[in-house]
């Protein structure tokens, strides 16, 4: 099963393959790796805890850190497939075929290929399927549930310092356990313990780095900012994402969706054990279902992650339980077509000089931009090839999958331009976002960019003439080249390149 994990992830190995959050979080663990110190000299909206993961594997491994995270979450996805598959078997939910939830939840959990990253999603998954066995194996005798509940407590508040979203799923949590003991006030407060005291935790280390008032401002007040201004939560574009997804999910989710209703509906022929595990998935999958809603027009693949678990217990019991032998097969062959066949992408996709345009543009019809590290980003990664970045450059726009192709450092703070673009005070869209957040005003940009400055500006959006307008002895050193989508400026000094 091992061997099987990583064939389905091979794809993640190839040197271009790269995705958006896990570039994000390797540059922020490079960072932290070398010094810088989180939200103070790196921006970046998420909780601290996947950064400083990636942080201590790139303290740890150097410039091999992503190759050693990639090895890692194969691992990480065949334990979690196996531990699963290992509850099942015990409560005797396993059916005649003990493997098939197991390789159903690594299936999930490595398909369509370029979702293979270790996202906040799929990060938060051991802890949570740990936490909600707590719930499922408490005893009727309260004090031998303290201790458990207070580890319940404490690693589904780590999931919400991973990803806000996890909210939702700890709330689950909350809510089978009311559904499970009642009214049961002393152990509530010890679940409700466990998760202050992992808060805790994450407050006074980032209140001993000095990190707690960007904290504040960048994670927790940018938040609300983020969502008053629509850029959280907003629907638009969310139908055809959650169409998308479909594609590569939607038989998985017709059989969960079948298994899920023939429990319920002989919900009370099942003895007491099965119900209560029952429960539990059915508290996650409401969980999940609100954290995907809530993502909203944000809506990627990894998010589906937080769905695995209960989509295979659910697929897992209708395939052994409600169908016949002879369909299943047939069933499951419907169920892994077309993420079998996304593969044919990735080939498509490393055979470049094969790869027509016209066939890059039907691929993105069905898989969306996921190709770019491949192809859009070439041309870009050619200029730069011969380019000394050793100063650092400045992407303004939200690709730090850019950073990564380019094998270059992000020379100054303001790593994710998002955040930079809603709190410039030189960006005319500021005035209108910003609600609790704090602005970064121009002699802070100022300082900034005199003692971090780039050696390059790469604006695909037409951002520098703001900065260049409002700090012309900072940019006005900077010539301009223009390559196909991009404007590059570079230091006085450098040679243009040849068109």
């Amino acid at each position: 099963m091992l061997v099987f994990t990583f064939l389905l992830r091979l794809p993640i190995f190839h040197s271009s393959y790269i995705q958006m959050d896990e570039s994000l979080y390797m540059l922020c663990g490079e960072k932290l790796a070398a010094g810088a110190t989180l939200y103070n000299e790196i921006w970046v909206q998420e909780p601290p805890l996947l950064m400083w993961f990636y942080g201590l594997f790139s303290w740890l491994f150097g410039r091999q850190a992503l190759l050693m995270i990639r090895i890692f979450t194969c691992f990480y996805v065949y334990f979690i497939g196996v531990y699963l598959g290992a509850l099942l078997v015990e409560y005797r939910m396993a059916g005649r075929y003990k493997f098939l939830s197991p390789v159903l939840t690594i299936f999930l959990l490595s398909v369509p290929w370029f979702a293979q990253e270790l996202s906040a999603e799929l990060f938060m998954l051991f802890p949570l399927i740990v936490a909600f066995y707590i719930f499922v194996e408490m005893s009727e005798r309260k004090k031998e549930n303290y201790l458990s509940l207070m580890w319940a407590g404490f690693l589904l508040t780590l999931c919400l310092l991973v990803s806000f979203q996890a909210f939702f799923l700890f709330l689950a949590g909350m809510l089978l356990f009311l559904a499970i003991r009642g009214t049961a006030f002393d152990e509530l407060i010890v679940f409700i313990g466990g998760g202050a005291m992992s808060l805790g935790l994450v407050v006074l280390a980032l209140y001993y780095r000095g990190n707690l008032t960007m904290f504040k401002d960048l994670v927790l007040l940018y938040s609300i900012d983020s969502f008053w201004s629509g850029e959280l939560g907003a629907y638009e574009g969310f139908g055809y994402r959650f169409l998308r997804s479909l594609v590569f999910w939607g038989g998985f989710l017709g059989l969960a969706i079948l298994g899920f209703f023939h429990f319920r509906i002989r919900f009370f022929s099942y003895v007491k054990d099965l119900r209560l595990v029952e429960t539990a998935m059915a508290f996650w999958l409401m969980g999940a279902v609100l954290c995907i809603l809530f993502v909203g027009r944000g809506l990627d693949l990894h998010h589906l992650a937080l769905l695995a678990i209960p989509v295979s217990f659910y697929t897992n019991h209708m395939l052994t339980v409600m169908i016949r032998k002879n369909w299943q097969y047939m069933l499951l062959a419907i169920a892994i077509v077309l993420p079998i066949y996304a593969y044919w992408g990735f080939f498509q996709a490393v055979r470049k000089d094969s790869y027509s345009y016209a066939a890059y543009q039907r691929e993105k019809v069905l898989f969306g931009d996921v190709l770019r590290s491949f192809r859009s980003s070439s041309e870009i990664v050619d200029y730069f090839s011969k380019k000394d970045v050793s100063n650092g450059i400045w992407i303004m726009a939200h690709r730090p999958d850019l950073y990564y192709l380019l094998d270059a450092d992000c020379s100054n703070k303001y790593i994710d331009f998002r955040i930079s673009w809603h709190k410039f005070e030189s960006f005319p869209y500021r005035q209108e976002n910003l609600l609790v957040s704090n602005t970064e005003y121009d002699d802070m940009i100022y300082e900034e960019f005199i003692a971090h400055t780039p050696d390059y500006i790469v604006d695909p959006h037409g951002y520098f003439s703001y900065l260049q307008d409002r700090f012309p002895t900072v940019f006005d050193q900077y010539d301009a080249d223009t390559l196909k989508d991009y404007m590059i400026y570079k230091r006085g000094g450098e040679e243009l390149a040849d068109k």
